[in-house]
């Protein structure tokens, strides 16, 4: 077994590369909901994740040895400065920090951002799935029967749809609460919103 990781070790090497919960679990091959709970010093980890866990930091470019023996690397300086594209809020600047390798607004707090980027990665998931999919085919003549494909195809691309909305509401572009009755339905995105549920 490699040096054994005490909850902050994990913390403070996931606070360093500005990764989220979320992306070490899938990169690493953790279970998510087990990693939260170590973290949070309700679970202790197994020497199998331990050493994967240990690994995983240690390949991304922390090493894990002086961290745990107090020696830190200095800390990535955060992405200021960067102007909104679009849904302008009032200031013409907004602060943003980096998470994932994704600009973050940072008026979002760290569990809504860990919310949200749980359920971008399990629509990438869904994504990847669906892109996997063999097409439909005619019985009598083996053509791809367009229809059927294409009927096949939509959860796919709503997924890629939530998958961009999650982003934008990420980086603060988009208000993640506005929900909109079906009375009062005008545009395709609004349309598209009412169909969320069942996709991730």
């Amino acid at each position: 077994m490699q040096t054994l990781l005490l909850p902050e070790h994990s913390i403070e090497a996931r606070q360093l590369l500005q990764l989220s919960q979320a992306k070490v679990a899938t990169e690493s091959g953790i279970n998510r909901a087990y990693l939260s709970q170590f973290e949070n010093d309700k679970r202790i980890l197994k020497d199998a994740e331990n050493d994967a866990l240990y690994d995983y930091y240690d390949e991304q470019g922390i090493d894990m040895d002086e961290l745990i023996n107090g020696v830190l690397p200095e800390e990535q300086p955060e992405v200021t400065a960067v102007k909104p594209l679009i849904n302008t809020i009032q200031s013409p600047v907004k602060q943003l920090r980096i998470k994932d390798g994704m600009m973050i607004y940072k008026g979002l707090d760290d569990e809504t951002v860990e919310t949200l980027m749980i359920e971008y990665y399990a629509l990438e998931e869904t994504i990847v799935k669906q892109l996997e999919q063999p097409v439909i085919r005619t019985f009598l003549f083996n053509d791809v029967d367009e229809e059927a494909t294409f009927n096949k195809a939509l959860p796919l691309l709503l997924a890629c749809y939530y998958q961009r909305q999650i982003k934008l509401t990420l980086q603060g572009r988009i208000n993640s609460d506005s929900i909109v009755n079906e009375d009062q339905i005008v545009t395709m995105e609004q349309w598209l919103d009412t169909k969320r549920n069942g996709v991730s």
